[in-house]
Order: C-alpha cells, then structure tokens, then sequence
C-alpha cells in the first residue's frame, strides 16, 4: 500500500484535462476524480525515524545497537519511530 495525496492527484487530473484536446481522454480523466474521492482514507500520523531525530543521542546513527531515547525514556534503535519526534 502507498499513501498517496489524494488532493494533488485529483488537482493534477484537473490540469491534464484542461490540457487535452482529445474529448475521450478528458472524459476518462473526469470520471477518474469520483473514483479517487470515493477510495478509503488511512488514519495516518507523521513520524519521524530516531536515526534522524533531533533526541538521537547515538553516535554512529545508523548503528543497531540500543540508544536511550530522552523524549520517550526508553531504550530504541535507530529505525524505531514515534510521532513526538523532530527532524535534525
């Protein structure tokens, strides 16, 4: 599954048909918008990866070994992530 921006797709389909001049290829593109209105949306937050999070306190940030994490109070590697995290 991809995570998409379904916003700007539908914006970039509405660019293409202003663009086109082929009658039967903007009528696909408009019936393409409900259909990508009506796909499910994921519950998602951002988060940030503890290798390129400002707590990070390991060295070699690409290491496997455990780091103490401040922000969570807990011990992690460096591909843990959580939503309290900021970018270095």
């Amino acid at each position: 599954m991809r995570l998409i921006d379904a916003d700007a797709l539908i914006g970039a389909i509405r660019h293409d048909v202003n663009q086109t001049t082929d009658s039967n290829w903007g009528y696909g593109l408009n019936h393409a918008i409900p259909i990508v209105r009506s796909q499910p949306t994921v519950d998602a937050i951002p988060v940030v990866r503890c290798k390129v999070c400002r707590f990070w306190k390991n060295d070699d940030e690409l290491s496997k070994q455990p780091s103490w994490l401040p922000c969570m109070a807990v011990m992690t590697t460096s591909d843990f992530f959580c939503g309290g995290g900021e970018k270095k």
